[in-house]
């Protein structure tokens, strides 16, 4: 490895960073590129260029060093106006597998010759970039963030329908993928939900080494509270996109059952002007309902005492949930994806099946009627604060690496 055995040189390739697109899963790129390099790690990171620009390289505040490479396909995907049918079709079927981008994926790897690529989202870049890293020799490890490689909109939903499996045209694409792709050494996912519903669908099942890394919390994140007091009456919490497939019209359907005077509901967030109307409308006489727009993460928990995260879709993770429990903000969740895990399978929080707005509502009116234990399970939850603090979760990131790397060298040499 790179003159230390304590030191690796390790290569993140991912459609962006550093862009003004950033998302979940940007900012957890950004959080462990900093934290390798502050650890004394060499870390390279390939992307793509923004449009209009050329491509470059350059170290970036963070000192890693940045390699951004023009995306060889028919329209930059992030951002911007909503192309035809029929070309994102072909730009789709052309980021199934795109040799132009592996080419240049390739060049730039034989340039910095690192230690270890770990691959991240990859739309634009295509998962060709597997079979560039792997043809080098290279301990090539892919992190998941969502269902991208299975749905082209990462989510597998389509309004309020959930897709338990892909559909006819992503299963087509994916099973492309899949056939054309070269393999990682080893998976990463931020739960064991995502990794075992990617097998599902045909993923993985031959790779051999996987782990949860889960997320972190953002270094500047507030302290935890010595305590914490319910106010009344209950103040309930919703944060995140306004659409259905979020769930956001079970949590209002359950409250509206509810008496006045036992929650407030405080809604941050925003979505689609005519589908958010068309919600209030539907619930103009629900009283004591503040609908925030988008707000700070922290001002938003500490304005709550009980989070509700009611999601049709399978999360992969769920940031709002890890960053309430931090503060003492206890959640009740969907059955869904990786919601149960966020809450510790009932220890930090309470679950429903997803879509149920009476089970919804009966853990809505148990919560208002004892709000002692709302505080209670929310300072318990506390404790995961441990295991998401930055410093703790990029060590334990990089030793997984260093793991692999080993093994991966072991295994060439035999």
């Amino acid at each position: 490895m790179s003159g230390s055995p304590d030191r690796l040189h390790i290569c993140k390739i991912a459609s962006l960073y550093d862009h003004r697109w950033r998302g979940g899963a940007e900012r957890q790129l950004a959080l462990q590129v900093a934290g390798f390099v502050a650890q004394g790690h060499r870390v390279d990171v390939i992307t793509l260029s923004e449009p209009g620009e050329e491509a470059r390289s350059y170290v970036d505040a963070h000192g890693a060093h940045v390699h951004r490479l023009a995306l060889r396909n028919l329209y930059f995907p992030f951002g911007g106006a909503r192309p035809s049918a029929l070309r994102r079709a072909a730009w789709h079927a052309l980021d199934v597998h795109n040799p132009a981008m592996a080419d240049a994926v390739a060049k730039t790897l034989r340039a910095i010759g690192p230690d270890v690529v770990v691959t991240h989202k990859l739309q634009g870049l295509s998962a060709s970039v597997w079979r560039a890293s792997i043809d080098q020799g290279l301990c090539t490890v892919h992190a998941l963030h969502d269902h991208e490689l299975v749905c082209p909109a990462t989510a597998m939903t389509r309004g309020e329908r959930l897709c338990e499996t892909p559909c006819a045209s992503c299963g087509c694409l994916s099973r492309l993928r899949r056939t054309l792709s070269a393999r990682p050494f080893a998976v990463i996912g931020p739960s064991h939900s995502i990794l075992e519903r990617h097998r599902r669908f045909g993923w993985f099942g031959d790779v051999a080494r996987s782990a949860v890394l889960t997320n972190a919390l953002p270094p500047d994140w507030p302290p935890a509270p010595a305590e914490r007091r319910c106010g009344t009456p209950l103040r309930v919490g919703y944060m995140g996109r306004l659409e259905a497939a979020k769930g956001i019209d079970t949590l209002l359907d359950a409250a509206a059952t509810l008496a006045p005077g036992r929650i407030a509901l405080h809604i941050a967030g925003d979505g689609d002007p005519d589908y958010v109307a068309a919600l209030r409308a539907r619930h103009a006489t629900l009283a004591d309902a503040h609908w925030l727009g988008p707000c700070a993460a922290r001002d938003f928990h500490a304005g709550i005492d009980l989070l509700v995260v009611p999601s049709r879709a399978h999360e992969s993770f769920c940031n709002v949930v890890m960053e309430g429990a931090s503060l003492g903000v206890p959640a009740i969740v969907s059955d869904r994806g990786a919601l149960p895990e966020r809450i510790g399978d009932g220890r930090y929080g309470w679950c429903f099946p997803a879509g149920d707005v009476e089970a919804l509502a009966a853990l809505l009116a148990a919560c208002a009627d004892d709000p002692q234990r709302v505080a209670a399970i929310g300072m318990a939850a506390i404790e995961t604060r441990r295991e998401h603090a930055p410093e703790t979760t990029v060590r334990r990131y990089a030793a997984q690496l260093a793991q692999w790397c080993a093994e991966h060298r072991a295994l060439r040499a035999a």
